[in-house]
Formats: C-alpha cells, structure tokens, sequence
C-alpha cells in the first residue's frame, strides 16, 4: 500500500533538509577555520587542533546523515504488527520515496549522501572499538597506534607501514576516517549542497503554488459575493 503525502505534509521534510543543509555547512566553516594557515612569510600558523576538526567532521556527518534518514528509511522486521503499525511503516517507506524524487532520484549505492558507515562509526564507537580491539588480541588486526591525528595520511609511517587511527583527518585528501572506514567529506559536502539547491527549488515551487491558490480562493470569494 503507498501512502500520497501531500505538498503540505511534505514541506516540512524538504524544509528539514534544508535546515541540516545549513548545519552541515556551519560545521564545515568551522572544520576550514581550525585547519592551519600558512602566514605571509610562509610559516605555518598554528591551528586549533585535530579535536576541532574531527568533531566539526563528525557533526558535519550527523547533519547530511539527517538527511540520509529522510531520504531512506531501515525498517527492520515487527511481530505481529499492528494495523496502525504497518500504516505508518508504508508512511515512512512513502515519505522517502517522493523526497528521493524532488532532490533527483539519488541512487543510495553510489551516492556519498547514502554511505552510513562513518557517521555508524562515529556514533557506536564503543561497539565498532570492542571488535577491532578484540580482533587485535586475535591477531587480525594491526595495532592501533594514534587516535584523533590530522595531517597527510600517507606521511603517517612506522617503519614503513602506515599507523593505524582510531580517528584521523586528511588534510590533503579531505578525508575522515574512523579505524578503516574512511569518507570523503568534500563529496558528501557537494552532493549535500546539490540537494539542498533542488530543495529549495521544490519549496519555491510551492510557495508559489500555494499563493496563486490563495488568491484563486479569494477571488471566488469576491465574485461569489458580488453575486449575491
């Protein structure tokens, strides 16, 4: 069974993509304005640390993963569920569907908008940290060697095998990596920026939409009571 939302149900998901649109964009801003600078005589100028720039990083994830949940729903299954139940799953199912189709039909397989496994990483470190440490005592993991570390990845060495983080920041690759799940934040950063464009191009819409009704509805109304 689908489920029809209507323009005025739906603009208030497509103006949450929006707002999250603008939180990740003030999480981005901070992330560049913690990066170093290179000062007029060529020195570095210190920055505000790797702690600014990962947890800028990791917000900047929370906001597009928003984003994410409207965009498409995990459902897992339900005993016995109820009808209410079931209504609200195909709502939920419904509701993504037609907001896939205003920002564009994004295909969740080979959109950066659709890779949860950083933001996953982020948000359950305890669980993925209980694996690979357990993994490590097992000897099927190298050992962790530096945790929240930004800089070039690949200048990161110990005696010539690269250091394993627990989270790290590639300054020159744009990347964000927890252990050996990695992002690239300045593809998410433009596939976030590309949807919010075609969000607010479908708000413009029905704003429109919604005054020429309006004035459509007055208008009837003027000439239903000079006809009297």
């Amino acid at each position: 069974m689908t489920i029809t939302l209507t323009d005025q149900e739906l603009v208030y998901y497509v103006n949450e993509i929006v707002l999250q649109a603008n939180a990740m964009r003030s999480a981005i801003g901070t992330l560049s304005q913690a990066l170093p600078k290179v000062g007029p005589q060529g020195e570095t100028l210190p920055s505000q640390g790797p702690h600014v720039v990962i947890g800028a990083a990791q917000s900047a994830i929370n906001s597009a993963m928003a984003i994410n949940r409207l965009l498409w729903v995990n459902l897992g299954p339900l005993e016995e569920p109820t009808e209410v139940e079931k209504r609200k799953r195909e709502w939920r199912k419904s509701r993504a569907k037609q907001l896939r189709k205003i920002v564009g039909d994004i295909n969740q397989q080979k959109s950066p908008l659709g890779d949860r496994k950083v933001r996953n990483a982020f948000e359950h470190l305890e669980e993925y940290l209980d694996d690979y440490l357990f993994e490590i005592r097992h000897g099927q993991r190298d050992q962790v060697t530096g945790d929240m570390n930004m800089g070039d990845k690949q200048a990161f060495m110990f005696f010539d095998r690269p250091i394993v983080h627990l989270r790290f920041y590639d300054i020159r690759a744009k990347e964000v990596s927890v252990l050996d799940r990695t992002l690239k934040l300045q593809e998410l950063v433009d596939e976030v920026e590309r949807v919010e464009v075609l969000a607010k191009q479908w708000i413009s819409k029905h704003q429109r939409k919604s005054l020429e009704a309006w004035a459509a509805g007055a208008l009837n109304g003027i000439e239903e009571r000079n006809g009297r």
